[in-house]
């Protein structure tokens, strides 16, 4: 059984398929369902939390507005006024004092709640405590206020605070201040605080956490824990992290959150207390909160996996069903089978044999063979059509009905497009075998795109560096500027996409299908014309019809003559116009005559450069076959006036450096001369041009242009080098000196010496002894 499914690779799809979606739609639905009952949680608990959160606040400003009460009674009594306000010079009563804080004792003991009252005098500076016997003794509960009071200089007036006692942070009490004057004043004056057990408000809180389900606790103004020692305690640093989420959450009076920390996750719900600008809070595990999601969570993958596999059971059974009718069609298709074929399976074991892929395959096959043999039978027809119009049988032509129309044994409407790709040597360099036939397939899709409609387009390949179209026209036909027009297109398209361009030729319009090779031939030779008009390029028989009409082969003669004189010249702009002028008469002569005209010119330079290099001391040097080569391989009449521009612009440049090679040439003789008679009196620009056989102001000119000086110059700068050597090197007199560097007048030496070296020979002399 599982030989006979691997080798049915689309029954396992199925079943794969089917599995899959199945498998999805299960886990789909358990997540759903998952998230959904937490969310349901999440809600219900967060409304069981503000229940119990909005009945903790009411008690907490109901215990504010009874302690505000409480307090606002005591302190305007006629016995606690005068402990507010008696003066530090009045005289005190002990028994008055003594009566005054036994009404304040009896006030305590009979309010459950009250704990104690503190009551500070500015005028005299002393506290009357409920604990202290003594007045203006600091008793214990008045030493905790007094400190409070110096901690913290802006207090809220009727208002309970936290008070928080020992040095672990826990709130002994509540405490509620009066003051004798207003907050805003430079010191509060007189006050009295009124002192409140902490076991009123707690007792209601421990009762709240009770339930086992969470903790309530309480926050001042500034997200501090308020937390009594008989509270469970809370974690330093999950109250650090509850603190700063709350913070964040300052502006608002309701809300809850998820915290995560390093232990777990909670729910915190918290509300604001009206009055007193504290918060309770309400903190949850969240698995406690979730728990029976968790459960219904092992039960959804326990359940889904049950469903999943009798799923896939019934999954098998029902696809093997829908299988049949392909299986049958397999035997049909000899589709090789591992159940009927042990010893293959055996031999391919690591093998999967994908059924509908060969069924494809096969298919595939089949098609391809079958258009394979009708397109190469086509085309070998049009190929012959085109080339060999007549010979093609009426057979032959009624096969291709169905684009040259049903009457078709004749009858034929249409043009003939040749194509031929531009630069055509370096699209055989640059283009692999597959890029030309895909070029060529493209060129013929997007010319039949652009004639769709109006006619058909049937490609032919005609192998080498043309392809041909034959345009069969389908109501009416086209004119050839519509044509014309149409053709361009395909350039432009076929250029953007291709980076490629070609040349159309379009053929007169053809009326009979034995005519066809004959206009194939005339296009051939239109699309030499190429020549004339150019790359990218659509020639038409009119286009041409002048230059086959002319019967002369030759331009004019004189410019032949006007450009050996040019060349000889050297005037390059002169050159370039006499072959504008000669391109411009090659455009209107035949194709024989353009190209035996382009032979003729290189023949023309090569003598002209000949003539030059008889009287020349260095010759131009050219390759003449090269340029041939060159010329031949040119597809345009622009391309080969560039090369020939090109040419011009070489030889100026040799002739150019071949002058300056022999100035140089000139002047280095001239110098040695002059070095090697220095010493004759005689030595002058006379002698030299006699020496050099050329004129005195042609070999002076030629002199200054190399060297910058003049020949007189030179004589005496060399004179005067050798004159130096003679002091230096040996004991000839002044006089011997003078007479041996070519001077006959000792003052004239004397002179030069002096101008050129600032000092008299006689001086130098004895200046280089000296040294």
């Amino acid at each position: 059984m599982m030989v006979k499914l691997r080798s049915r690779k689309y029954l396992l799809r199925i079943l794969a398929s089917i599995g899959v979606l199945l498998a999805a739609c299960l886990i789909l639905s358990s997540i759903t369902l998952h998230f959904y009952a937490e969310a349901v949680l999440r809600r219900n608990q967060t409304e069981s939390n503000r229940s119990v959160l909005a009945q903790m606040t009411y008690n907490m400003e109901q215990m504010n507005e009874s302690v505000k009460t409480l307090a606002v009674s005591i302190f305007y009594d006629k016995d606690i006024v005068p402990l507010l306000r008696a003066r530090e010079d009045a005289e005190e009563d002990m028994y008055e004092y003594t009566y005054k804080r036994n009404q304040l004792d009896k006030l305590v003991s009979r309010t459950r709640h009250l704990h104690s009252l503190v009551i500070y005098n500015d005028y005299n500076k002393k506290y009357y405590a409920t604990d202290s016997s003594i007045a203006g003794r600091l008793s214990p509960m008045s030493d905790t206020v007094n400190a409070y009071v110096s901690a913290h200089p802006d207090i809220p007036a009727a208002q309970l605070l936290p008070l928080r006692m020992g040095e672990d942070g826990h709130t002994g009490m509540f405490t509620m201040f009066l003051f004798e004057k207003f907050a805003n004043l430079p010191t509060k004056g007189s006050f009295m605080a009124i002192n409140i057990r902490s076991e009123w408000l707690f007792d209601n809180v421990k009762a709240l956490n009770s339930t086992g389900e969470g903790q309530v606790y309480i926050t001042d103004q500034n997200h501090q824990f308020i937390l009594p020692r008989s509270l469970v305690a809370l974690d330093a640093d999950l109250q650090s992290a509850i603190r700063k989420d709350m913070q964040a959450r300052s502006k608002e009076g309701t809300g809850d959150f998820v915290l995560k920390t390093a232990e777990g996750k909670y729910l915190v719900s918290y509300a604001s207390v009206r009055g007193l600008d504290w918060k309770a809070v309400r903190i949850l595990p969240l698995k406690l909160v979730l728990g029976g999601v968790y459960q219904l969570r092992l039960f959804s993958v326990i359940a889904a996996a049950a469903f999943l596999v009798l799923g896939l059971i019934l999954t098998l059974l029902i696809s093997r069903r829908l299988y049949d009718p392909i299986d049958q069609m397999l035997r049909q298709m000899d589709y090789p089978d591992y159940a009927a074929h042990p010893t293959a399976a055996a031999g391919a074991a690591s093998r999967s044999w994908d059924e509908m892929a060969y069924m494809s395959r096969k298919l595939v096959e089949y098609k391809s063979e079958q258009r394979s043999h009708s397109n190469l039978y086509r085309q070998d027809v049009l190929r012959r059509l085109v080339t060999e119009g007549a010979k093609v049988t009426k057979q032959e032509l009624a096969e291709l009905h169905e684009v040259l129309g049903p009457n078709s044994s004749l009858a034929f409407q249409g043009r003939l497009l040749l194509f031929e790709v531009d630069h055509y040597q370096a699209f055989l360099r640059d283009r692999t075998e597959t890029e030309k036939l895909l070029l060529k397939f493209a060129l013929g899709n997007i010319a039949g795109e652009l004639f769709a409609g109006a006619a058909d387009l049937l490609a032919v390949d005609l192998d080498g560096r043309y392809y041909a179209g034959l345009l069969v026209f389908r109501a009416e036909a086209l004119e050839e500027e519509q044509v014309v027009r149409r053709l361009h297109e395909v350039q432009s398209i076929y250029k953007d996409f291709y980076g490629c361009s070609f040349t159309a030729t379009i053929s007169e319009e053809i009326r009979d299908y034995r005519e066809i090779s004959k206009h194939y031939g005339l296009a051939m030779e239109h699309a030499l014309y190429r020549l004339k008009s150019g790359h990218g390029s659509v020639i038409t028989p009119v286009l041409v019809s002048n230059n086959m009409n002319n019967h002369h082969l030759q331009v004019d003669a004189q410019w032949e003559g006007r450009l050996g004189d040019e060349l000889r010249r050297g005037r390059l702009e002169e050159q370039q116009e006499v072959l504008s002028h000669i391109m411009s008469e090659l455009r209107e002569l035949p194709y024989e005559g353009m190209m035996h005209n382009v032979l003729n010119i290189s023949g023309w330079l090569a003598t002209a450069i000949s003539d030059m290099n008889r009287n020349r001391l260095v010759p131009v040097l050219v390759d003449f076959p090269s340029l041939n080569r060159e010329l031949m391989e040119c597809e345009t009449l622009s391309e080969i006036q560039e090369r020939f521009n090109e040419f011009l612009v070489r030889i100026a440049d040799q002739a150019s450096q071949a002058g300056v090679t022999r100035g140089n040439l000139i002047v280095d003789s001239m110098k040695q001369y002059i070095q090697s008679h220095y010493f004759d009196m005689n030595l002058s620009l006379q002698q030299l041009s006699l020496a050099m056989k050329m004129s005195p102001p042609s070999i002076s000119k030629l002199f200054k242009q190399h060297e910058n000086k003049s020949v007189p110059e030179y004589i005496n700068e060399i004179r005067l080098q050798k004159a130096l050597t003679f002091l230096e090197e040996t004991d000839y007199t002044i006089n011997e000196i003078t007479e041996r560097i070519g001077y006959a007048n000792e003052t004239y030496f004397f002179k030069l010496f002096k101008k050129r070296y600032g000092t008299t020979p006689k001086e130098y002399r004895l200046k280089v002894t000296l040294k």
